[in-house]
This record gives C-alpha cells, structure tokens and sequence, in this order.
C-alpha cells in the first residue's frame, strides 16, 4: 500500500501546475458549500430560538384540540398552579403562560379586528425581546389589568397615541350571542417587524386578558422554555407525568411544526444546490484523471507488459484520486472556516435592503445574520468532497484495465 501511495504522489506532482489547480477547484467548491451552510446553520439556529421562545417553548402545555383548533374557549384552567408545578419540575427554565384572544379593537376614531395577546410581563421580555422593540412609552408591568401595547401601524389606524383610551370588544366567554368590553390605556407602542404583531395585535397581561376568556385563571399555553434543546425530552417527560388536569403536552417540534418544516425545506433545497455544485467539480475531476491517464498510456503498457496487474493499476490511478481529494478536504475545510470567520464575528447585514427586521415562517428576525459554525457539516462535506473525487476517478481507473500491453505500448 505504501508504494502505491508513494507512485500516486510522484504521479500527481509530475504535472505541478494541473493537480494544484485541481485542488484547488476541489477546495474553493468545498469551502463555498461548507460556508454557505455554516452561514444557514446561524439563521436555523437563531429562527428557532426566536420561534421556540417566543411563539411557543420547549415544551407547552395547553388544551388537547388547542393545536388544530385554536379555538378561544379550548383553555387551560389553573394556570397560575400549573405553572408554579412546573417551575418546581424544572427550576432553570423559564416558565411562560401566554393568552391568545381576539375582538374588536376600538379607538374614538377607528374599529378593528385584531388580536389580543395576553402575557407575563417579565417573563416575556427575557423570550420574546419584544420589549427591545418599543419605539415609544414603556414595557407593561406585572399584573397591570389595565395597560395595553400596540403596534406602530395600529396605532397610526386606531389613530392613538401613549395614554390613549382603547376598548376590546369581543363575544361574551359563557355567552357568545353577548358581547364583553374591556377598556385599556395605551401604555407603549412597539415594532416587531411581524406584520400580524404590528398591523393586528395588542399586547396585554394575562390578568388583563382573562376577562375575555371562560373559566378559573385561564391561559391557551403555558410554555416552558430553556436555553437550548437539551433539556427537551426530559421536561417532555416531567411535563407528561403531571396532573395536568386536561391538558396536552407538546414538545416544540409539535408546537411549531411550521416553523420546522420549514427549515427541513430550506436544508433540502440548499443541499439540492450543494450537490449541482459537487457534480461539477466532480466533471473537472473526471477531466483532470482522464487526461493523467490517457498522457500514461505506454507508461502503462510498459508496466502491463512487465508483470503489473491491471487491478494495481486501476488501485494507483483511484489512490491518485483519494490523494487529490484528501489534499482539496484539508485545504477546502480550511478555507471554510476562514471564510465563514466574519460572517460569525461580524455577520451579513441586510439591513439597508430589508430593514431592521424580516418575518419568516412567522417570525421576526433580525436582517443582521451571523453564521455558525457545524463541524459535523463540515466533516460530513470534507468526506463527501473525497468520495466524489475517488468516483470521479472510477472511470479512468476502468479504462486502465481495459488497456492492452501491445496496443499501450505502441501508443503514440
């Protein structure tokens, strides 16, 4: 094995100037997937800790036709207990109960359908950051009844400002042919970037959102959200083994199926275009082995000739081929982590194109992204970038057994 790596090496540095600009194709195209992923690896990263904390958790608790549904009277009773049960079962998560209501929101001058959102105070501002975004007064406070948030668009339809008076009209929680109303001051207004947050909703604290809703300390979710997904299965697990008292626990893949679609969606499409770009490398190299090949010709006749077997010399021209893709993995991996460098520390910044935030799946995001590195990626993409190199020098290596001692040797 070893004098076949060292003719492979010999072979490959006979003709200096092709074999590095073979690497070096290899590498640039192995570096640009590798940093291309990386760059989407912190995007998925950052779309699901926002989507994960913001929108739903960890784990969530919440009634058993809530997911499907989504129907305002399908609520958890007891929230306050409940969250307090979990807050023991999982002492480092933050425990989040959330209010998803709806009616009409109504100003002096305007009538609109929007949505109400009902949450703690403190506990949100540490998921959702939404209290970064207020561009004018202040963040709610625990248990203010009577405080309202709203979106800058909203504001501007309600035709309100700070202190302003809006009153929320929606069917009466034991009576639907009835209406309740429940009257809020206007203690901030916000831009998230959502256009549903922004243009739709208000923004109140769940004692403030209960009167719209049936039964003893009602919430829609109560979301137990960590500072990453490793925690996941367990609190699944603790959650589950609880006295839930008819609710549902979920974990955030069945929270937020959306949102991780569509990830998976993206990840298949990037990978799509990953590979168009490894099967053109993979025609350089073809090209590259081929004409190594056909310039060794009488080489290999002489070798036939000589006692060679046509198998070990197949084995060369493949050895040939692993050497030269080991050589592009290296210096490719290397090139990846050098280009993916400033997009980690520094980011692409969109901002002047998109603005400060962008909604996807649903979701605000910042239009600053920052890539992250994925070394199991970028092995898993070094390892591809050999084996299509090896199968790219498959049918050069085939040509050589087929070669004919006689007619090799006589090759002009």
């Amino acid at each position: 094995m070893f004098s076949l790596l060292s003719m492979a090496a010999r072979n490959l540095l006979r003709n200096k100037r092709r074999t590095t600009i073979t690497v070096l194709g290899i590498a640039m195209g192995l570096s640009l997937v590798q940093t291309a992923y990386n760059l989407n690896f912190g995007n998925y990263t950052k779309l699901l800790d926002s989507g994960i904390r913001g929108t739903a958790g960890h784990v969530v608790l919440q009634h058993p036709l809530w997911q499907d549904e989504r129907e305002v009277e399908q609520v958890v009773e007891g929230s306050q207990a409940l969250a307090g049960a979990l807050k023991a079962d999982n002492p480092e998560a933050l425990i989040a109960r959330r209010i998803f209501a709806g009616g009409l929101l109504t100003s002096p001058t305007n009538t609109i359908p929007s949505g109400i959102l009902g949450i703690d105070p403190e506990i949100e501002s540490q998921l959702s950051r939404t209290d970064e975004k207020m561009v004018e007064g202040t963040w709610l406070e625990p248990g203010d009844s009577k405080g309202i948030l709203i979106g800058d668009t909203l504001a501007k339809r309600l035709g309100v400002g700070l202190k302003g008076r809006v009153v929320v009209m929606a069917p009466a929680p034991d009576d639907p042919s009835e209406s309740v109303s429940q009257l809020f001051r206007v203690r901030g207004i916000y831009h998230s970037g959502v256009a549903t947050l922004d243009n739709f909703t208000g923004i109140t604290t769940v004692e403030g959102a209960q009167p719209l809703l049936r039964g003893t300390d009602p919430a829609h979710q109560i979301a137990v959200v960590y500072g990453d997904d490793t925690q996941t299965a367990a609190a699944f697990a603790k959650a589950e083994a609880m006295a839930l008292g008819g609710a549902a626990a979920l974990s955030w893949k069945e929270a937020v199926p959306d949102l991780r679609s569509f990830i998976q969606a993206d990840t298949q499409t990037n990978d799509s275009f990953f590979f168009v770009i490894g099967f053109i490398v993979v025609l350089g190299v073809v090209n590259t082995m081929l004409m190594s090949v056909l310039e060794r010709v009488r080489e290999f006749g002489v070798m036939l000739a000589v006692g060679m077997r046509p198998g070990r010399l197949a084995m060369l021209v493949l050895t040939e081929g692993v050497l030269l893709g080991a050589a592009a993995a290296i210096l490719g991996t290397l090139l990846g982590a050098a280009f993916t460098y400033p997009l980690a520390t520094t980011g692409l910044d969109f901002s002047a194109a998109y603005g400060e935030t962008i909604e996807t799946a649903g979701v605000a995001m910042d239009t600053l992204l920052i890539a992250k590195y994925a070394p199991t990626r970028m092995a898993a993409y070094a390892v591809s970038a050999i084996v299509m190199t090896v199968l790219a020098s498959a049918w050069p290596a085939w040509r050589v057994t087929r070669m004919r001692p006689i007619q090799a040797i006589q090759h002009l």
